[in-house]
């Protein structure tokens, strides 16, 4: 059952998404331009997180629309998976897989041939965590507040595509028995495809 609201979730946002991507095709009376961002990323764990899960990797899809004052709204979603910290002593095959769905947005500082751009993204993240410790199991989907905030560049490669680069600053909460957020430091290099060039 949990699965099935998970797919719901997912196919949801993304008929959101295509359904504005449709519109934003047929029609930019504003002169916004709109965007998608696909991202491979790493995490490294911070603070007492990093005792159980020292970091993680995986991936982004994004779409977004800038307007003329150069401030882009961001709907993002993905997946990453972390890797086990052999301190943890978690046993049964542990693992840590979450899934993303945010929204936020971007200020673009400069939107010439280099575009640095500060961000601040906010959401709900499907947390599913399976592990043993000290004999009790533990095997649950968990949908958990999430924020992040950082900054990055783009450098255009021609008038439709751009490679950028990002760093961020993540934090997502988890309920007790887990007494610490889930904290750490990502880097991301990905491609931009804008829609309206």
């Amino acid at each position: 059952m949990k699965k099935f609201y998970i797919i719901a979730l997912i196919i949801l946002s993304f008929s959101g998404i295509y359904g504005q991507m449709m519109d934003d095709m047929d029609m930019n009376p504003t002169g916004d331009q709109t965007f998608i961002t696909v991202q491979g990323f790493a995490i490294n764990s911070i603070g007492q997180f990093k005792e159980a899960w020292k970091s993680a990797t995986g991936f982004y899809i994004g779409y977004g629309k800038i307007s003329a004052s150069d401030w882009a709204l961001v709907y993002q979603t993905g997946y990453f998976s972390f890797t086990q910290n052999d301190a943890g002593n978690y046993t049964g095959d542990p693992s840590f897989h979450v899934i993303p769905l945010m929204i936020g947005g971007r200020y673009y500082i400069t939107r010439d041939l280099f575009q640095p751009y500060l961000l601040a993204m906010s959401g709900v993240n499907i947390i599913s965590e399976k592990y043993t410790h000290d004999g009790k199991v533990t095997d649950h989907t968990l949908g958990k507040l999430a924020f992040q905030v950082g900054a990055g560049v783009g450098v255009e490669l021609s008038d439709n595509l751009a490679i950028e680069i990002a760093g961020k600053y993540n934090s997502h909460t988890i309920d007790p028995p887990s007494l610490y957020n889930m904290t750490g430091l990502e880097y991301g290099l990905g491609l931009v495809w804008f829609l309206h060039p």
